[in-house]
């Protein structure tokens, strides 16, 4: 599988990223995580109907560089829509009271 360019910065920030969780102080972790489930699919909704999800390619795709530019602008309109999407989801998990806490790693 080869990775585009374009998302190997991401992955490597996510790679060194701490874990977190969503907390409460009235939440066991298994209503934080059916409330998680709720708010992402709640977020996929709201960024299909404001963001959309329709991403223009060429239809005169034979030269190489202009198929080369369509599948970088797919590129970035995907991860600018899962950005907006996720924190679509985080303001919603706010919303309903949760914080995000580091959660120390395992030894």
């Amino acid at each position: 599988m080869r990775i585009p360019l374009v998302l190997l910065p991401a992955l490597l920030l996510a790679a060194c990223a701490p874990r977190t969780a969503w907390t409460r102080a009235d939440a066991t972790v298994v209503d934080a995580d059916r409330d998680q489930r709720q708010c992402l699919r709640v977020a996929e909704r709201q960024a299909q109907e404001e963001y959309g999800m329709d991403v223009h390619t060429p239809d005169n795709g034979s030269l190489d560089a202009q198929r080369r530019s369509a599948v970088f602008d797919q590129q970035q309109s995907q991860l600018e829509y899962r950005a907006y999407q996720q924190r679509l989801a985080d303001d919603c998990m706010q919303l309903r009271g949760y914080q995000q806490q580091t959660v120390p790693p395992r030894n």
